[in-house]
């Protein structure tokens, strides 16, 4: 591996209770924190690599006595939450959802890998379904419909990443067979 020693700790959440015969209102959120404990160590093909440069022994990171940091890649807090208005029975055909999905700031950042924290951010989304069929299910939906300006913290397609899309309308079929 890329570290001799590493902890993951974090937890996931769901929740829906229904607040009238129509009305679900539900909650997701999801969390995780990674740490190195050995970013002073050097790593074992880290080595082979800076042996071709004539630099043996240095540490992973390059900057001398950082021995703990968080580990790179690491996707902040996320929570989503929102309600959902569907046909009054146990299994409905139908419902139209609307959802804020909120996401934290990442300020917990390998620095000597050179990530760099990220701002966090709320979009808004809605979308529907409606089983037309035993067999066709059609979906459809908005997302970020109030025109949210945002980078999402993974996001590396160039350089320091992109910022996403504003609004977005998306349709969807399921047909089984």
């Amino acid at each position: 591996g890329n570290t001799d020693l590493a902890t993951l700790t974090g937890f996931e959440f769901s929740a829906e209770h229904d607040i009238s015969c129509c009305l679900t209102a539900f909650a997701l959120a999801s969390y995780i924190e990674g740490r190195d404990h050995s970013r002073s160590a050097p790593s074992r093909i880290g080595n082979l690599i800076r042996e071709d440069f004539g630099v043996f022994g240095a540490p992973r990171s390059r900057v001398a006595g950082v021995n703990e940091e968080p580990l790179p890649g690491i996707p902040p807090l996320e929570a989503r939450l929102g309600c959902r208005y569907h046909e009054p029975v146990e299994f409905p055909t139908w419902a139209i959802e609307l959802e804020a999905r909120i996401v934290d700031g990442q300020d917990q950042v390998a620095a000597t890998l050179f990530e760099e924290p990220t701002g966090g951010f709320t979009i808004w989304n809605v979308r529907s379904y409606w089983q037309a069929t035993d067999k066709l299910l059609l979906i459809a939906g908005v997302e970020n419909f109030t025109d949210q300006f945002y980078r999402e913290h993974l996001d590396y397609r160039s350089g320091r990443g992109v910022f996403r899309p504003g609004i977005n309308f998306y349709f969807s079929t399921e047909l089984r067979y």
